[in-house]
């Protein structure tokens, strides 16, 4: 039998809502809960699917979130990102091929936190300059 199980498909219905039942899923693909089950765990043991987690509206979360665009050197920025890594307000980096080297979901408790955080980058060595566009609303495909 033929597999009826595409990763791409699948990927984004995790993307969409990681809190999707495994029946919900296998009934969408036509296959059984097992196989569905059986992929997701192929994807996460491949490093494919790395965790899942919430959006948040930090309006309403009374929080301070940036999404903060990060220059640095070349010859730095492997030690700038094992920097990051040890931050807790750190909670994604992501490395670029754009306008920025990294982009780094920094998640605070109020804005003078945020800002010390951002302080606190910017003296890194390497660091060149960090751009950070502080989250106001987020909109989510299927959200009211």
């Amino acid at each position: 039998m033929k597999n009826r199980i595409n990763d791409k498909l699948l990927i984004r219905a995790l993307i969409r809502n990681a809190r999707i039942p495994n029946v919900a899923l296998a009934k969408l693909f036509k296959v059984s809960e097992a196989a569905i089950r059986k992929r997701i765990e192929k994807l996460e043991a491949s490093g494919v699917v790395l965790g899942y987690k919430a959006l948040i509206d930090p309006v309403r979360a009374g929080m301070a979130i940036s999404l903060t665009g990060i220059d640095v050197k070349p010859e730095k920025l492997v030690e700038v990102y094992e920097k990051l890594k040890g931050f807790k307000e750190v909670e994604v980096i992501y490395i670029t091929s754009g306008d920025h080297n990294l982009i780094v979901e920094v998640v605070c408790n109020s804005m003078d936190e945020l800002m010390e955080v951002h302080k606190k980058i910017e003296n890194f060595e390497g660091v060149v300059r960090i751009c950070p566009a502080m989250l106001t609303n987020v909109w989510r495909r299927g959200l009211k």
